[in-house]
Protein backbone atom coordinates (compact mmCIF):
# COMPACT_ATOMS: atom_id res chain seq x y z
CA UNK A 1 0.00 0.00 0.00
CA UNK A 2 1.45 3.33 -1.04
CA UNK A 3 1.22 6.41 1.11
CA UNK A 4 0.99 9.83 -0.46
CA UNK A 5 1.83 13.21 1.07
CA UNK A 6 2.95 11.91 4.47
CA UNK A 7 2.56 14.90 6.74
CA UNK A 8 4.91 14.05 9.61
CA UNK A 9 8.63 14.83 9.43
CA UNK A 10 10.66 11.74 8.67
CA UNK A 11 12.32 11.88 12.09
CA UNK A 12 9.05 11.14 13.84
CA UNK A 13 7.79 7.59 14.31
CA UNK A 14 5.28 6.49 11.68
CA UNK A 15 2.73 3.80 12.51
CA UNK A 16 1.65 1.77 9.51
CA UNK A 17 -1.23 -0.73 9.53
CA UNK A 18 -0.57 -4.09 11.16
CA UNK A 19 1.33 -6.44 8.85
CA UNK A 20 -1.22 -9.17 8.17
CA UNK A 21 -3.13 -10.54 5.21
CA UNK A 22 -4.97 -7.68 3.57
CA UNK A 23 -8.61 -8.01 2.53
CA UNK A 24 -9.18 -9.66 -0.86
CA UNK A 25 -12.28 -8.98 -2.99
CA UNK A 26 -12.93 -11.86 -5.37
CA UNK A 27 -16.32 -10.88 -6.80
CA UNK A 28 -19.11 -8.31 -6.56
CA UNK A 29 -22.80 -9.05 -7.03
CA UNK A 30 -24.58 -6.03 -8.50
CA UNK A 31 -27.86 -7.80 -9.30
CA UNK A 32 -29.64 -5.82 -6.55
CA UNK A 33 -28.44 -2.43 -7.68
CA UNK A 34 -32.02 -1.45 -8.37
CA UNK A 35 -32.54 -1.59 -4.60
CA UNK A 36 -29.24 0.18 -3.97
CA UNK A 37 -27.40 -2.92 -2.72
CA UNK A 38 -24.00 -4.42 -3.56
CA UNK A 39 -22.62 -7.67 -2.12
CA UNK A 40 -18.87 -8.26 -1.97
CA UNK A 41 -17.35 -11.73 -1.66
CA UNK A 42 -13.74 -12.47 -0.75
CA UNK A 43 -11.48 -13.24 2.19
CA UNK A 44 -9.68 -11.61 5.13
CA UNK A 45 -12.43 -9.06 5.68
CA UNK A 46 -12.33 -9.75 9.43
CA UNK A 47 -15.05 -8.37 11.73
CA UNK A 48 -17.12 -5.33 10.83
CA UNK A 49 -17.75 -2.06 12.65
CA UNK A 50 -20.73 -0.78 14.58
CA UNK A 51 -22.00 2.21 12.60
CA UNK A 52 -23.31 4.87 14.95
CA UNK A 53 -24.30 7.49 12.40
CA UNK A 54 -24.57 8.05 8.67
CA UNK A 55 -26.12 11.29 7.45
CA UNK A 56 -26.18 12.64 3.90
CA UNK A 57 -28.55 15.45 4.99
CA UNK A 58 -31.03 14.56 2.27
CA UNK A 59 -34.72 15.42 2.11
CA UNK A 60 -37.51 15.10 -0.43
CA UNK A 61 -39.51 17.89 1.18
CA UNK A 62 -37.00 20.41 2.57
CA UNK A 63 -35.83 23.60 0.89
CA UNK A 64 -32.57 25.50 1.01
CA UNK A 65 -32.36 27.16 4.43
CA UNK A 66 -34.92 25.01 6.25
CA UNK A 67 -33.89 23.34 9.56
CA UNK A 68 -32.49 19.82 9.62
CA UNK A 69 -34.36 17.47 12.00
CA UNK A 70 -32.61 15.24 14.54
CA UNK A 71 -34.02 12.28 12.60
CA UNK A 72 -32.06 13.24 9.48
CA UNK A 73 -29.50 10.37 9.54
CA UNK A 74 -30.17 7.20 7.57
CA UNK A 75 -28.34 5.27 10.28
CA UNK A 76 -28.66 6.40 13.90
CA UNK A 77 -29.90 9.83 14.91
CA UNK A 78 -28.74 13.07 16.40
CA UNK A 79 -29.46 13.03 20.13
CA UNK A 80 -29.78 16.74 20.77
CA UNK A 81 -28.80 20.14 19.50
CA UNK A 82 -28.43 23.67 20.62
CA UNK A 83 -30.89 26.15 19.14
CA UNK A 84 -31.32 26.81 16.28
CA UNK A 85 -30.79 23.59 14.33
CA UNK A 86 -28.31 23.13 11.52
CA UNK A 87 -30.03 23.92 8.26
CA UNK A 88 -30.02 22.64 4.70
CA UNK A 89 -27.79 24.21 2.06
CA UNK A 90 -28.11 23.72 -1.69
CA UNK A 91 -24.31 23.94 -2.07
CA UNK A 92 -23.50 20.23 -1.83
CA UNK A 93 -20.89 17.55 -2.18
CA UNK A 94 -23.50 14.85 -2.75
CA UNK A 95 -27.21 14.94 -3.49
CA UNK A 96 -29.61 17.85 -3.05
CA UNK A 97 -28.41 19.24 0.27
CA UNK A 98 -25.54 19.60 2.69
CA UNK A 99 -25.65 20.92 6.26
CA UNK A 100 -24.73 24.52 7.04
CA UNK A 101 -23.31 24.90 10.54
CA UNK A 102 -22.06 27.84 12.60
CA UNK A 103 -23.25 28.48 16.13
CA UNK A 104 -25.51 25.50 15.54
CA UNK A 105 -24.20 22.19 16.92
CA UNK A 106 -25.59 18.67 16.57
CA UNK A 107 -24.77 16.11 19.26
CA UNK A 108 -24.81 12.31 19.01
CA UNK A 109 -24.66 10.18 22.17
CA UNK A 110 -22.88 6.88 21.55
CA UNK A 111 -25.12 3.85 21.93
CA UNK A 112 -22.43 1.56 23.36
CA UNK A 113 -20.54 1.58 26.67
CA UNK A 114 -16.92 2.65 27.22
CA UNK A 115 -16.00 3.89 23.75
CA UNK A 116 -12.22 3.96 23.26
CA UNK A 117 -12.16 3.64 19.47
CA UNK A 118 -13.84 5.90 16.91
CA UNK A 119 -13.63 6.36 13.15
CA UNK A 120 -15.30 9.45 11.73
CA UNK A 121 -15.35 10.84 8.19
CA UNK A 122 -17.09 13.90 6.81
CA UNK A 123 -16.86 16.23 3.84
CA UNK A 124 -16.36 19.93 4.58
CA UNK A 125 -15.85 23.19 2.77
CA UNK A 126 -16.20 26.92 3.22
CA UNK A 127 -19.22 28.14 1.20
CA UNK A 128 -18.47 30.05 -1.99
CA UNK A 129 -17.81 33.70 -1.20
CA UNK A 130 -17.42 33.11 2.55
CA UNK A 131 -14.38 33.51 4.77
CA UNK A 132 -12.72 30.64 6.58
CA UNK A 133 -14.22 30.64 10.11
CA UNK A 134 -12.74 33.53 12.07
CA UNK A 135 -11.01 35.14 9.07
CA UNK A 136 -11.65 38.71 7.90
CA UNK A 137 -11.43 37.99 4.16
CA UNK A 138 -11.70 35.03 1.78
CA UNK A 139 -8.82 32.69 1.07
CA UNK A 140 -6.83 33.22 4.29
CA UNK A 141 -6.56 31.51 7.67
CA UNK A 142 -7.19 33.65 10.77
CA UNK A 143 -4.49 34.16 13.39
CA UNK A 144 -6.61 32.75 16.21
CA UNK A 145 -8.18 29.38 16.93
CA UNK A 146 -11.44 29.33 14.99
CA UNK A 147 -12.94 25.93 14.11
CA UNK A 148 -13.27 22.54 15.80
CA UNK A 149 -14.52 20.34 12.96
CA UNK A 150 -15.87 17.50 15.17
CA UNK A 151 -15.45 16.87 18.90
CA UNK A 152 -15.39 13.69 21.02
CA UNK A 153 -16.32 14.33 24.65
CA UNK A 154 -16.66 12.27 27.84
CA UNK A 155 -18.50 14.29 30.50
CA UNK A 156 -17.30 17.80 29.83
CA UNK A 157 -14.76 19.72 27.78
CA UNK A 158 -13.13 21.85 30.47
CA UNK A 159 -10.08 19.65 30.99
CA UNK A 160 -11.66 17.51 33.72
CA UNK A 161 -12.39 14.48 31.55
CA UNK A 162 -11.44 13.06 28.16
CA UNK A 163 -12.13 15.03 24.99
CA UNK A 164 -10.56 15.00 21.54
CA UNK A 165 -11.17 17.21 18.51
CA UNK A 166 -11.13 15.65 15.04
CA UNK A 167 -9.71 18.12 13.63
CA UNK A 168 -9.23 21.75 14.79
CA UNK A 169 -7.76 24.92 13.30
CA UNK A 170 -5.73 26.50 16.12
CA UNK A 171 -4.49 29.58 14.26
CA UNK A 172 -2.36 30.79 11.34
CA UNK A 173 -3.22 27.75 9.22
CA UNK A 174 -2.17 25.25 11.86
CA UNK A 175 -4.35 22.18 12.39
CA UNK A 176 -4.32 19.68 15.23
CA UNK A 177 -5.93 16.62 16.74
CA UNK A 178 -6.22 17.63 20.37
CA UNK A 179 -8.38 17.95 23.45
CA UNK A 180 -8.75 21.04 25.58
CA UNK A 181 -5.97 19.84 27.88
CA UNK A 182 -4.24 17.23 25.70
CA UNK A 183 -2.44 17.83 22.41
CA UNK A 184 -2.23 14.59 20.44
CA UNK A 185 -0.69 16.02 17.25
CA UNK A 186 -0.28 19.51 15.82
CA UNK A 187 1.95 18.81 12.83
CA UNK A 188 -0.87 18.18 10.38
CA UNK A 189 0.15 21.06 8.13
CA UNK A 190 -2.41 22.67 5.82
CA UNK A 191 -1.24 21.47 2.39
CA UNK A 192 -4.27 19.16 2.34
CA UNK A 193 -6.77 22.02 2.71
CA UNK A 194 -8.59 23.12 -0.45
CA UNK A 195 -10.10 26.55 -0.96
CA UNK A 196 -11.76 25.39 -4.17
CA UNK A 197 -13.28 21.95 -3.53
CA UNK A 198 -14.85 19.84 -0.82
CA UNK A 199 -12.39 18.01 1.47
CA UNK A 200 -13.11 14.61 3.04
CA UNK A 201 -11.59 14.50 6.53
CA UNK A 202 -11.27 11.10 8.22
CA UNK A 203 -9.85 10.41 11.68
CA UNK A 204 -9.35 7.05 13.42
CA UNK A 205 -8.50 6.95 17.11
CA UNK A 206 -7.91 3.56 18.78
CA UNK A 207 -6.70 3.43 22.36
CA UNK A 208 -4.04 0.97 23.46
CA UNK A 209 -6.09 -2.02 24.72
CA UNK A 210 -3.76 -2.67 27.66
CA UNK A 211 -3.40 0.90 28.85
CA UNK A 212 -5.43 3.63 27.09
CA UNK A 213 -2.89 6.30 28.11
CA UNK A 214 -0.09 4.43 26.30
CA UNK A 215 0.49 4.84 22.54
CA UNK A 216 -2.40 3.62 20.42
CA UNK A 217 -3.36 3.98 16.75
CA UNK A 218 -4.19 7.22 14.96
CA UNK A 219 -4.97 7.94 11.31
CA UNK A 220 -5.52 11.38 9.85
CA UNK A 221 -6.60 11.19 6.22
CA UNK A 222 -7.87 13.77 3.74
CA UNK A 223 -9.18 13.46 0.18
CA UNK A 224 -10.18 16.17 -2.30
CA UNK A 225 -10.55 16.55 -6.04
CA UNK A 226 -7.84 19.22 -5.98
CA UNK A 227 -5.27 17.61 -3.66
CA UNK A 228 -6.02 13.87 -3.83
CA UNK A 229 -5.25 11.59 -0.87
CA UNK A 230 -3.00 12.43 2.08
CA UNK A 231 -2.53 9.93 4.92
CA UNK A 232 -0.77 10.33 8.25
CA UNK A 233 -0.48 7.17 10.37
CA UNK A 234 0.67 7.73 13.95
CA UNK A 235 1.44 5.78 17.10
CA UNK A 236 0.10 8.12 19.82
CA UNK A 237 -1.81 7.92 23.08
CA UNK A 238 -5.39 9.02 22.50
CA UNK A 239 -6.16 9.60 26.21
CA UNK A 240 -4.11 11.49 28.78
CA UNK A 241 -3.52 10.43 32.38
CA UNK A 242 -5.51 13.06 34.26
CA UNK A 243 -9.23 13.14 34.93
CA UNK A 244 -11.43 10.09 35.59
CA UNK A 245 -9.78 6.67 35.79
CA UNK A 246 -12.21 5.34 33.20
CA UNK A 247 -11.07 6.61 29.81
CA UNK A 248 -13.88 6.96 27.30
CA UNK A 249 -15.84 9.18 24.93
CA UNK A 250 -19.57 9.34 25.50
CA UNK A 251 -20.74 11.64 22.71
CA UNK A 252 -19.68 13.58 19.62
CA UNK A 253 -20.64 17.04 18.43
CA UNK A 254 -20.65 18.40 14.87
CA UNK A 255 -19.24 20.91 14.51
CA UNK A 256 -17.33 21.10 17.77
CA UNK A 257 -17.21 24.90 17.76
CA UNK A 258 -17.03 27.70 15.19
CA UNK A 259 -15.80 31.19 16.03
CA UNK A 260 -17.70 32.80 13.16
CA UNK A 261 -18.89 31.74 9.72
CA UNK A 262 -21.08 28.91 8.45
CA UNK A 263 -18.99 25.99 7.14
CA UNK A 264 -20.69 23.17 5.23
CA UNK A 265 -20.76 19.44 6.06
CA UNK A 266 -21.91 16.48 3.99
CA UNK A 267 -21.86 12.65 4.13
CA UNK A 268 -21.08 12.30 7.84
CA UNK A 269 -20.14 8.73 8.84
CA UNK A 270 -19.26 7.65 12.39
CA UNK A 271 -18.38 4.17 13.69
CA UNK A 272 -17.51 3.52 17.33
CA UNK A 273 -16.26 0.63 19.43
CA UNK A 274 -14.05 -2.29 18.34
CA UNK A 275 -13.19 -2.51 14.62
CA UNK A 276 -14.41 1.06 13.99
CA UNK A 277 -12.13 1.63 11.00
CA UNK A 278 -13.45 -1.46 9.14
CA UNK A 279 -15.46 -0.21 6.18
CA UNK A 280 -16.07 -0.39 2.43
CA UNK A 281 -15.28 2.55 0.14
CA UNK A 282 -15.60 3.42 -3.53
CA UNK A 283 -12.74 5.33 -5.14
CA UNK A 284 -12.08 6.79 -8.56
CA UNK A 285 -8.72 5.03 -8.94
CA UNK A 286 -7.58 1.39 -8.57
CA UNK A 287 -4.64 2.83 -6.59
CA UNK A 288 -6.24 4.32 -3.49
CA UNK A 289 -3.30 6.66 -2.92
CA UNK A 290 -4.01 8.25 -6.33
CA UNK A 291 -7.74 8.76 -5.74
CA UNK A 292 -9.38 12.19 -5.77
CA UNK A 293 -12.84 11.05 -4.73
CA UNK A 294 -13.91 8.38 -2.26
CA UNK A 295 -17.27 7.41 -0.77
CA UNK A 296 -18.00 5.29 2.31
CA UNK A 297 -20.49 2.48 1.65
CA UNK A 298 -22.40 1.69 4.87
CA UNK A 299 -22.47 -2.07 5.50
CA UNK A 300 -25.77 -3.77 6.37
CA UNK A 301 -24.09 -7.16 6.95
CA UNK A 302 -20.45 -8.18 7.39
CA UNK A 303 -18.58 -11.47 7.71
CA UNK A 304 -15.02 -12.55 7.00
CA UNK A 305 -15.98 -13.54 3.44
CA UNK A 306 -19.06 -11.48 2.54
CA UNK A 307 -20.15 -7.87 2.97
CA UNK A 308 -23.42 -6.30 1.86
CA UNK A 309 -23.53 -2.52 1.54
CA UNK A 310 -26.21 0.09 0.94
CA UNK A 311 -24.84 2.07 -1.97
CA UNK A 312 -23.81 5.67 -1.35
CA UNK A 313 -23.00 7.41 -4.63
CA UNK A 314 -20.98 9.97 -2.72
CA UNK A 315 -20.88 12.51 -5.53
CA UNK A 316 -20.09 9.98 -8.26
CA UNK A 317 -22.36 10.61 -11.25
CA UNK A 318 -22.64 6.84 -11.81
CA UNK A 319 -21.21 3.61 -10.49
CA UNK A 320 -19.24 2.94 -13.65
CA UNK A 321 -15.44 2.68 -13.73
CA UNK A 322 -15.11 3.00 -9.98
CA UNK A 323 -13.23 0.72 -7.59
CA UNK A 324 -14.09 -0.99 -4.31
CA UNK A 325 -11.83 -1.15 -1.25
CA UNK A 326 -12.36 -3.05 1.99
CA UNK A 327 -10.61 -1.79 5.11
CA UNK A 328 -10.16 -4.28 7.96
CA UNK A 329 -10.19 -3.58 11.71
CA UNK A 330 -6.48 -2.63 11.72
CA UNK A 331 -6.56 -0.28 8.73
CA UNK A 332 -5.32 -2.72 6.07
CA UNK A 333 -7.02 -2.49 2.67
CA UNK A 334 -6.82 -4.39 -0.62
CA UNK A 335 -3.81 -3.14 -2.57
CA UNK A 336 -5.73 -2.74 -5.84
CA UNK A 337 -9.32 -1.61 -6.06
CA UNK A 338 -11.85 -4.12 -7.38
CA UNK A 339 -13.45 -2.63 -10.52
CA UNK A 340 -17.16 -1.91 -10.76
CA UNK A 341 -18.12 -1.29 -14.36
CA UNK A 342 -21.17 -1.37 -16.53
CA UNK A 343 -23.39 -0.34 -13.61
CA UNK A 344 -24.98 3.03 -14.19
CA UNK A 345 -27.48 4.55 -11.77
CA UNK A 346 -29.13 7.88 -12.36
CA UNK A 347 -28.40 10.10 -9.33
CA UNK A 348 -29.59 10.69 -6.75
CA UNK A 349 -30.15 7.19 -5.42
CA UNK A 350 -31.31 7.25 -1.82
CA UNK A 351 -33.21 4.76 0.33
CA UNK A 352 -36.90 5.14 1.09
CA UNK A 353 -36.35 6.47 4.61
CA UNK A 354 -35.16 9.87 3.38
CA UNK A 355 -37.29 12.54 5.04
Amino acid sequence: MKLKNILLPACLALMLPVAQAAPVISSVDSSQMGAGVLTLSGSNFGPGAHIELFDRFESDTASDGSPIPLTSPEIGSWTSTNVPLLYYSGETHNGRFSAKAGARIFRHDFTQDVIQEVFASYWVRVPNGWNFPGADRPGVFPAASSWKFAWLIDQDYQGNSSDMVMVAHFGDGGFCIAGNDFNLETRLGNAWWSWNTWVRVAVWLRANPTNPTSPGDVLFQTVSEEKGVAENWMNRAVFDADGPALKQWQYMTLPGWVRSGEPLYDDVYVAAGPNAIARVELADSPDYAQAHRVAVQPASSWSDSSITVDVNQGGFSSLDNVYLFVWDKDGNRNATGFPVSGVTVAPPMYPSNIH
